[in-house]
């Protein structure tokens, strides 16, 4: 154990006397932290992209999207092939297909 530690006590002189190498063995890690930071950056929103496609638009239905839009980039497709295209392209990552009639009527959802 002794010897163990005469041979650390050895190397942070060594590592002490020269500037260049301590400079390293400080700023090396805190560059590596800094960059790996840098890579797993989430601060943003996960820039998720959508489509949508309703054969009928409703008040709800623009209710939902209004919401929708608020967090998020999302386009409207005139039919539902073509936001399932651009699903398969990646221009998009999801399609909302709303269904015919979306709304509210005598307090009861229609769908």
């Amino acid at each position: 154990m002794r010897k163990v530690l005469a041979i650390v006590q050895k190397n942070l002189k060594v590592l002490l006397r020269s500037r260049s190498s301590a400079l390293v063995i400080i700023l090396g890690p805190l560059f590596l932290m800094f960059l790996v930071g840098m890579a797993f950056n989430t601060s943003d929103p996960y820039k998720i992209r959508l489509g949508w496609y309703a054969s009928d638009v409703t008040d709800m239905t623009s209710s939902y999207v209004e919401k929708i839009s608020e967090g998020y980039p999302i386009e409207q497709y005139a039919t539902l092939a073509s936001c399932i295209d651009d699903i398969k392209l990646g221009r998009i990552h999801t399609c909302i297909a709303f269904p015919p009639g979306l709304g509210v009527y005598n307090n009861m959802t229609q769908e």
